[in-house]
């Protein structure tokens, strides 16, 4: 950040400093209640404070609340996932196969040293590649082909009627 022209401090740099500092004070209150014996307070003129017991606990149960927070975070995302088994899991409606593009197959004016066009391959043709043995070609070919414009769900790609 740039300094003012005339040397003052932004309002959001003063009320950073002041956070800065009351946390800074907070911490050596905290520390001196949970640490010092009461005689020391007593001397300091402090009489009135809550039970050494909130000084355990107190931290413990924030650190409970943080492990459960997480514990929450991770059990609502897994139940916003679809299930294993489910087909919009491998395909959703922005999902583009070749046929869409209008390319002929996926490996079209490919040399060897470009980049594929960025599609949506089966899993079944992936399978066949990988643990079959077959080229991209042939195991496109094995595939029955799907209707131009249908991504697999029983729905019409954006823009089509």
């Amino acid at each position: 950040m740039e300094p003012h022209r005339d040397g003052s401090a932004r309002v959001i740099e003063a009320f950073g400093f002041a956070g800065w500092a009351a946390s800074y004070v907070a911490f050596a209150c905290y520390t001196a209640w949970a640490f010092l014996p009461e005689s020391c307070l007593h001397a300091a003129g402090i009489t009135y404070y809550p039970s050494r017991t909130w000084a355990v606990v107190i931290p413990t149960w924030i650190l409970v609340l943080i492990v459960f927070c997480f514990w929450l975070y991770e059990g609502l995302n897994q139940a916003d996932v679809a299930p294993f088994a489910s087909l919009h899991t491998v395909k959703d409606l922005r999902s583009k196969a070749f046929q869409d593009l209008g390319l002929p197959g996926v490996t079209v004016g490919h040399s060897g040293s470009g980049v594929l066009p960025l599609v949506h391959i089966e899993p079944t043709v992936v399978s066949k590649v990988l643990y079959g043995g077959m080229s991209v070609e042939e195991a496109l070919a094995s595939e029955p082909s799907l209707p131009a414009g249908n991504n697999g769900l029983g729905h019409k790609q954006r823009g089509q009627q």
